[in-house]
């Protein structure tokens, strides 16, 4: 089974780090939308290289998410 922290058992820690997650990815869809609209009017040719960092800080905050419940689940298992 999977080992889930106390700490991602908090609301208001699950709350925070779901509102996190969603912040990225809505800035990716508001991005593409913004840029398909000025693609359809002629202003730009091509999408920027905004979508790369909108994603690599989607990926970041997965990621210190993961190592956040790894070093949370070995302290507790180490209090156990």
């Amino acid at each position: 089974m999977v080992n889930v922290p106390d700490s991602f058992r908090n609301k208001e820690t699950l709350e925070l780090y779901m509102f996190s997650l969603q912040f990225p990815v809505m800035l990716l869809f508001l991005d593409i939308v913004v840029e398909s609209i000025r693609i359809a009017e002629g202003k730009q040719t091509e999408l920027s290289n905004a979508v790369f960092f909108i994603l690599a800080l989607l990926f970041i905050v997965l990621g210190v998410g993961m190592v956040k419940a790894i070093q949370a689940g070995k302290k507790q298992k180490s209090d156990d």
